[in-house]
């Protein structure tokens, strides 16, 4: 009946409905107006139910599914592969999707501003392969907002591919990325001048250089003049080795 009645709607966000199954999706299907999709933690969806939604995907800009630990890359590689106007893509905790069809995704998908892939299994290589294909797209320079906080097996080498790739990002997670150095921030803080949100929790170890001007790294002059200046909220929470003076000049 719902399905029915809003057979016109243009976003349907069923987040936490935790009895929503497969069969139940059969229903939205004839809902091909349906351009923002909100799935998170409807723990019962598998494979089968993306299928199910198969005719919303023409029409599909924002998809978020995070937290649905069932579904695997059978169920979101159609998503990918025929979703070409997607411009905000959730999958925070599916461990089961892929960075070969998140590559997909991206390189489908040149209007994508936002990526959330948090707690899924990328490591460096596979997200350098993402970030190229982020590029070659085209999105990278539209992307505003990515999160890849507790992407454990992320070094240094795959947060410098995103900085490179991603230089207009205004909000960028990267919590609990514990085999990141300064190395991989002082990237992030040179080159992503429009940051306003950064969330670097439990880097354990970060160094005060991360956060200032090094002539000898970018002796860019805008680079000096534009680093951090657009940063409204940044998170330092368990970050061991950061002195006070450089807190409180954050802060400031």
């Amino acid at each position: 009946m719902l399905s029915q009645n809003l057979a016109i709607s243009e976003g349907l966000d069923l987040a936490h409905c935790v009895r929503l199954t497969n069969a139940s999706l059969s229903h939205i299907d004839r809902m091909n107006n349906v351009k923002v999709l909100g799935l998170n933690y409807c723990s019962k969806i598998t494979d089968a139910g993306m299928a199910n939604i198969r005719t919303l995907f023409g029409k599909l800009q924002v998809v978020s599914m995070e937290g649905l630990t069932l579904i695997t890359d059978d169920g979101f590689r159609p998503i990918a592969e025929k979703c070409t106007l997607l411009q905000s893509v959730n999958v925070n905790k599916c461990p089961n999707i892929s960075h070969e069809t998140l590559v997909t995704l991206v390189r489908r998908n040149p209007h994508l501003n936002s990526l959330n892939i948090a707690g899924t299994r990328v490591g460096d290589e596979a997200f350098s392969l993402i970030c190229s294909a982020m590029q070659d797209s085209g999105c990278g320079k539209a992307m505003v907002n990515v999160d890849i906080s507790q992407c454990s097996d992320l070094t240094d080498l795959g947060v410098n591919c995103l900085a490179e790739v991603c230089p207009n990002l205004q909000r960028l997670n990267m919590a609990g990325l514990n085999r990141v150095s300064d190395i991989g921030v002082r990237a992030v803080c040179a080159n992503c001048w429009h940051l306003q949100y950064l969330n670097l929790e439990d880097i354990f170890l970060l160094r005060d250089d991360a956060f200032w001007f090094s002539a000898t790294y970018d002796g860019r002059r805008a680079a000096n003049e534009s680093m951090l200046v657009s940063l409204q909220t940044l998170i330092m929470l368990s970050l061991i080795h950061i002195s006070e003076p450089t807190r409180q000049a954050e802060i400031s």
